[in-house]
């Protein structure tokens, strides 16, 4: 595999609780694949279980939205019981600004899901979950699978800031099991650097 823009977090290791935030845990999973694994049953409440899985922060970069090339997840989708469209997405916040924010600590959030009329998922299968372009890694053949609606909370601005990109479940989906192993991102170049950059955050137990 490549090792462009490679970052490794353990899930027991201290960097890991950043990325991890207030939510889910991960887990080892069953059929020992790499990863982090989260599943969800019906024995869980619906309303407090997800997972909310930072992977780039910008609180103290000056990189906007217009500078995305790619996001992506690489893993798998297992079990869903609501649309799969929603069991399994990519949120970008941007930065408040004060005038006309959406949220208590956020200015806008843009969530990519998949389009269930052009795609289709297998249980188990490893594809590489992508909005925008496909990403420049392709992980060992995995299949792109493109999260091609975006659903905005605030407006689109092109020029707004980007505070954070996370990986999400849906909490009010009732069963859900999800393989992450890769997240990441591909900026067009811009004022920071003169060359594309990729941050490729592997997860492991």
């Amino acid at each position: 595999m490549s090792k462009a823009g490679f970052i490794k977090v353990k899930s027991t290791s201290t960097a890991a609780a950043a990325v991890i935030g207030g939510e889910a845990p991960p887990q080892a999973d069953t059929n020992a694949r790499e990863g982090w694994t989260f599943v969800k049953t019906a024995a869980h409440d619906p309303a407090d279980l997800k997972i909310n899985w930072y992977y780039w922060n910008g609180t103290y970069a000056n990189i906007k939205l217009k500078h995305m090339k790619s996001l992506f997840i690489l893993g798998s989708i297992d079990t869903w019981t609501n649309n799969v469209q929603e069991t399994f997405f990519i949120n970008v916040y941007t930065k408040m600004t004060g005038s006309g924010d959406a949220g208590s600590w956020f200015h806008s959030k843009h969530s990519y899901l998949i389009n269930t009329n052009n795609q289709t998922i297998t249980a188990g299968e490893r594809c590489i979950f992508h909005a925008l372009d496909v990403p420049k890694l392709t992980f060992d053949g995995a299949r792109p699978v493109l999260l091609g609606i975006r659903q905005d909370e605030g407006a689109y601005n092109d020029e707004s800031e980007i505070l954070v990109i996370s990986v999400h479940t849906d909490s009010s989906a009732p069963s859900v099991g999800v393989l992450v192993e890769n997240m990441g991102v591909d900026f067009h170049q811009h004022e920071y650097h003169t060359n594309e950059r990729t941050v490729n955050l592997k997860v492991v137990i």
